[in-house]
C-alpha cells in the first residue's frame, strides 16, 4: 500500500467507522454466533499474493462484524464501559504513526515528556493530593500503565521488595552481598498481601505473580459490602498469630460487584495501631470509579490519600472518554518503582539516563517497550477541557440516578441490593415470598429471588435488544445495571428499564409456585442419565434432594462431584425398584417425588415377568409409598415415554401433532404375547406403567396429584457417573457411534428428541407449578433428527470427525415432513426453551471425546 492507497483507504475507513458508530443504537448488543463461527470464513493459510485493500475492507463487514459485542451500543449496560470517542481515535491514529518502544527517554523524548505532562494534568484533574505529582518533593508521579492489572501487580512487586528490604537493612544487612540475598529469600515465603472478598481478581492474581500469600477481608452486606476498620483488624491480628507478614492491601474505590466504596478513614486508623501495620503499602483501585473525582463534588475523597496511601490507579478507557488502553497509576516515592524494577544491562545505558535527569518509564513498569499511550489522553483532555470531562461524568451519574429511581418505583418487583454508585444500580427481582413479607432492613438470600433473577437475566439478554451483566452478592443473584457508556441517554435507560418490567412480568406467572416450593424431593434412578439431570435441576433451585439408586457408589461419586450441594443430596439404596413396599422406609421428610426410574431392556425371554410386570409394580410401589398416612408428598411426576404415546400402524402426516390426549392402541395381551417382540413390549410397558399411574390416583385419591412426561428420544451431555463409552445410555451410545464410525448409520425410529437438559428442566416446572397437576405432556423440541443430519454436525465441528464418520450416507440429509410433537405446550405451560439439535450433539460428542472416551 503507497501513500495514495492509504490515504484512500484511511477516509474509506474512518466514514466506515461514523457509519457504525451511527448505527449501533439500532443493532443487536451481543452477536449471535457459537464458538468457533470465524475460523471456516478465514483460509487457512495466509496468502500467497497481495490482496486489495477493497477485498480486506470487505471482511470487516461480513467476517468481523458479525461477531463484535458491540460495547459502545448505548444499549450496552454490562460490566463497566469501554470507552472510545473520536479524539481518542485520532490520538491512537498518530500514535501508530509514530510508533516507537520508548522504553527510556532517548527513544523518543516527546512520549516521555507528553507522559510525565499529562499525568501531572490528571492528578489535578482529579483532585489527587500533590504527593502524587512528579514534581513533587517526595518523588512521586504518575505512569501510564496497560490495565489496571498490570498496575496492581506493578506495585505489589515493588511493595514486597520495599517490605524485604526493610527488614534485612534492619537486621543490618548490606545491600548486595550473599547474606542480604539469601535473607530476602528467606522472608519472602512469609509474606500475605491483602484484599477485600469484593476487591477485583488483580488483587489475587497479583499476589500469585509476587510469589505471595493472598488473603481476603470479608465485606458484608449490613456493611453495603464495604471493607471496614473492624474486619481488617481481625485478618491482620490473625496473620500475626500465624507468623505472617502483611505487606500490601487493595483498598476499592468503587469495586467491580457493588461500587462500594471502601472505608479508608476507618482502615488508616487500624493500620495505625502497630509498627509494623504501618509499613503496610496501601493501593486504593480506583480502575473504574476513579473517573468521578474529576468532579469537584467528589474530590473529598481524594483528600483521604493524602497520608497514608502509596499508590493509586484509574483507567481512563473505561469512564473517561479515552479507548482502551490507558490505566494512570500514581505513587507516592517512584523510587520504590525503580528500585524494584530497575534492570539496566550495557545496551540500554545512556547518558541522560545516567545523569538522572530524565525519566525512564520502563523502570515504572514490567514490560520494557510501551506505547504512545500519551497523545489520546492528550487530545482528549484538550479536546472536552476539564468543564467537558466534568459534564459527562454528571451527566451519567444522573442517568443512573434516573435509572435507580425507576427500579425503586416498581418495589412490588424490584429490590435493591447496595446502595447505587457511580451510574451502577444492583437489584434483583423479588420472590412471591419476598413481594409479601420483606421487613429485613438488609436483604436477605432467597434461592427462590435467585432462581427468578437469573431467570430474567438471561432471557433479556437472549433477546439481545439490551445487554446487563449479573453477580452474586453474599449469596444474592443480582442483576447489574450501568449508565457510564459514552452513548448512553436517558431513553436507552428507561427503554432497559421498560425491558426488565416487561419480561418480568411476563415470566410471573410462572413463579405463583415458588413460596410453596417442596423443601426435599424424592428423586427415584438418580444416578442415571435423566434422572441426574433432574437432581442438579432441584439442587440449582435450592431445593434438597434424595436420590433413590440401585448403587450407593455411584451416589457417592455424584456428592462428591457437587461438594457445593453436599448438604442437600443424599442417597438411598435401592436393590429392586420393581419390588412392592421397597419405598416405604425412605418417605420420611420428603414432599415431592419425581419417579424417573424404570426397567427397560429389548433382551427378554418373558416379555411378561421381565418387562411388563416390572414397571406398572415400579409404579405401584412408588405412588403407594407417597399415599401412606403421615405422607407429606403433595406432587408425584412421573417420566413415562412417546412410546405409550405413538401409533406405529398408523403414519400421520405433517398435519397430525401428537399430544398428551393420545396412547399407543396396544393391548395388555399383546404386549405379554411371548412372539411379539421386544420393541413392542418396551412400548407396552409405558403405557400400562403409566396407566396403573392415572388409575391409581383415580381410585385412592391421596393427597398428591400426578403429572406425566412422555418424551422422545433423549440426547445430551452426562451428570451422571459413566467410566466408558460402554456405559453410555442407550440414545446417546447410538449417537456417538455416528461419531465412532457407525457404518452404516443407525437409522431413527422417530425423528422426535430432546435435550436431557430442557427435559430435567421440564420435570422440576412440572413438579413446581401448581396449574400442571392432573396433566400428562410430551415434551419435545421442534426441530427433528436424524443420524445423516448428526453425521454433518459432527464432521462440521470436529476436523478428528472428518477421519472416522462414515462417507457411507447421504451428506445434507434432513428428516422429512412427518407428525409432530406437542412440545409447544410444555414451553408455554412451563416456561422451557429448547436447545438446538446442532448445539446438543457438539456438546455430547465433545464430552465423550475429550473426557469419557480417554
Amino acid at each position: 500500500m503507497d501513500r495514495e492507497q492509504f490515504r484512500v483507504a484511511a477516509h474509506a475507513a474512518i466514514d466506515e467507522i461514523i457509519d457504525y458508530f451511527d448505527g449501533l443504537p439500532s443493532q443487536r448488543v451481543v452477536p449471535t454466533i457459537e464458538p468457533g463461527y470465524l475460523r471456516p470464513l478465514i483460509p487457512e493459510n495466509p496468502p500467497e499474493e497481495p490482496e486489495q485493500w477493497s477485498q480486506i475492507q470487505a471482511d470487516i463487514e461480513t467476517k468481523i462484524k458479525p461477531g463484535l459485542t458491540h460495547w459502545q451500543s448505548p444499549n450496552f449496560m454490562a460490566f463497566f464501559p469501554a470507552g472510545v470517542t473520536y479524539p481518542s481515535i485520532l490520538g491512537e491514529m498518530y500514535s501508530a504513526a509514530f510508533t516507537a518502544p520508548a522504553f527510556n527517554w532517548l527513544c523518543s523524548p516527546a512520549c516521555t515528556e507528553l507522559e510525565t505532562i499529562v499525568m501531572d494534568w490528571m492528578a489535578k484533574a482529579l483532585g489527587l493530593p500533590e504527593c502524587f505529582f512528579s514534581s513533587s518533593e517526595n518523588k512521586g508521579g504518575g505512569v501510564i500503565q496497560v490495565t489496571a492489572s498490570d498496575a496492581v501487580a506493578t506495585v505489589m512487586i515493588a511493595a514486597r521488595e520495599r517490605r524485604v528490604r526493610e527488614q534485612a537493612l534492619a537486621e543490618g544487612l548490606k545491600d548486595g552481598t550473599a547474606e542480604y540475598e539469601d535473607r530476602v529469600m528467606e522472608l519472602r515465603p512469609r509474606l500475605v498481601a491483602l484484599g477485600s472478598n469484593q476487591a477485583h481478581s488483580s488483587t489475587a492474581k497479583g499476589a500469585l505473580l509476587a510469589g505471595t500469600r493472598y488473603r481476603s477481608v470479608t465485606a458484608r452486606l449490613e456493611d453495603n459490602m464495604e471493607m471496614t476498620g473492624p474486619r481488617l483488624r481481625e485478618v491482620l491480628e490473625q496473620c500475626d498469630k500465624d507468623g505472617l507478614t502483611p505487606y500490601y492491601i487493595t483498598l476499592g474505590m468503587g469495586t467491580t460487584n457493588t461500587c462500594a466504596l471502601d472505608r479508608f478513614a476507618e482502615i488508616k486508623a487500624v493500620l495505625k495501631e502497630k509498627p509494623h501495620w504501618q509499613r503496610i503499602w496501601v493501593h486504593i483501585d480506583a480502575a473504574y470509579a476513579g473517573a468521578a473525582l474529576v468532579a469537584d463534588e467528589w474530590q473529598y475523597i481524594a483528600k483521604d490519600f493524602a497520608e497514608g496511601v502509596d499508590s493509586f490507579n484509574m483507567n481512563m478507557h473505561k469512564w473517561l472518554l479515552v479507548n482502551f488502553d490507558a490505566s494512570c497509576l500514581y505513587v507516592r516515592n517512584r523510587f520504590d518503582l525503580t528500585d524494584a524494577l530497575d534492570i539496566t544491562p550495557a545496551y540500554l545505558r545512556n547518558p541522560y539516563s545516567e545523569t538522572g535527569q530524565v525519566i525512564d518509564y520502563r523502570n515504572w513498569s514490567i514490560s520494557l517497550g510501551r506505547r504512545f499511550r500519551a497523545l489520546k489522553i492528550w487530545f482528549v483532555m484538550r479536546s472536552y477541557g476539564l468543564s467537558g470531562m466534568k459534564a459527562y461524568i454528571r451527566k451519567t451519574i444522573g442517568l443512573g440516578n434516573i435509572f435507580a429511581d425507576l427500579v425503586r418505583s416498581r418495589s412490588d418487583l424490584f429490590e435493591i441490593i447496595t446502595k447505587p454508585a457511580f451510574c451502577l444500580t444492583v437489584f434483583r427481582i423479588k420472590s412471591p415470598q419476598l413481594q409479601s413479607n420483606n421487613e429485613s432492613p438488609v436483604p436477605q438470600i432467597d434461592e427462590a429471588s435467585n432462581a427468578i433473577t437469573k431467570e430474567v437475566y438471561e432471557l433479556v439478554n437472549s433477546r439481545g435488544e439490551i445487554f446487563i451483566t449479573s453477580s452474586v452478592i453474599a449469596g444474592i443473584y443480582a442483576i447489574r445495571v450501568v449508565s457510564a457508556n459514552p452513548a448512553a441517554e436517558e431513553k436507552y435507560l428507561r427503554r432497559a428499564f421498560e425491558i426488565l418490567v416487561q419480561t418480568t412480568e411476563e415470566l410471573s406467572p410462572l413463579w405463583r409456585h415458588v413460596a410453596e416450593k417442596p423443601r426435599r424431593v424424592l428423586v427415584t434412578g438418580a444416578t442415571g442419565f435423566i434422572g441426574a439431570h433432574v437432581v442438579d435441576s432441584l439442587l440449582a433451585r435450592g431445593i434438597a434432594v434424595r436420590g433413590a439408586t440401585r448403587s450407593l457408589s455411584k451416589g457417592e461419586q455424584m456428592i462428591a462431584a457437587r461438594p457445593e450441594h453436599a448438604s442437600k443430596l443424599e442417597f438411598v439404596q435401592i436393590e429392586d425398584f420393581c419390588k412392592l413396599g421397597v419405598f416405604d422406609h425412605v418417605m420420611g421428610g420428603v414432599d415431592a417425588v419425581v419417579h424417573v426410574a424404570s426397567p427397560f431392556t429389548y433382551n427378554t425371554t418373558n416379555n411378561e415377568q421381565e418387562l411388563i410386570i416390572p414397571a406398572i409394580n415400579g409404579v405401584k410401589s412408588i405412588l403407594a409409598a407417597s399415599a401412606k398416612p403421615g405422607s407429606r408428598v403433595k406432587r408425584v411426576v412421573l417420566t413415562s415415554s412417546f412410546a405409550s404415546v405413538i401409533d406405529i400402524s398408523k403414519n400421520p402426516g405433517p398435519d397430525f401433532t401428537y399430544t398428551g390426549a393420545h396412547w399407543n392402541p396396544i393391548t395388555y395381551e399383546e404386549s405379554v404375547d411371548p412372539f411379539t417382540n421386544a420393541v413392542t413390549a418396551y412400548r407396552g410397558s409405558k403405557k400400562f406403567a403409566e396407566l396403573e399411574a392415572w388409575t391409581f390416583v383415580e381410585r385412592e385419591k391421596p393427597a398428591f396429584d400426578l403429572v406425566t412426561l412422555c418424551p422422545p428420544m433423549v440426547f445430551g451431555p452426562i451428570v451422571h457417573p459413566v467410566a466408558s463409552v460402554a456405559q453410555l445410555n442407550e440414545s446417546n451410545a447410538v449417537l456417538w457411534s455416528v461419531a465412532a464410525g457407525a457404518d452404516p448409520l443407525p437409522a431413527a425410529r422417530v425423528s422426535a428428541w430432546v435435550d436431557v437438559r430442557d427435559l430435567a428442566d421440564v420435570h422440576v416446572q412440572a413438579l413446581l407449578i401448581p396449574e400442571a397437576g392432573g396433566k400428562r405432556y410430551v415434551p419435545a423440541s421442534g426441530e427433528p433428527f436424524c443420524y445423516e443430519y448428526a453425521a454433518d454436525i459432527i464432521k462440521e465441528k470436529f476436523e478428528w470427525a472428518r477421519a472416522t464418520v462414515t462417507t457411507n450416507y447421504e451428506a445434507g440429509k434432513r428428516p422429512g415432513p412427518t407428525y409432530k410433537l406437542d412440545g409447544e405446550t410444555v414451553a408455554r405451560d412451563l416456561g422451557v426453551k429448547y436447545r438446538s439439535f446442532e448445539k446438543t450433539v457438539e456438546e455430547l460428542v465433545r464430552q465423550v471425546k475429550e473426557t469419557i472416551a480417554k
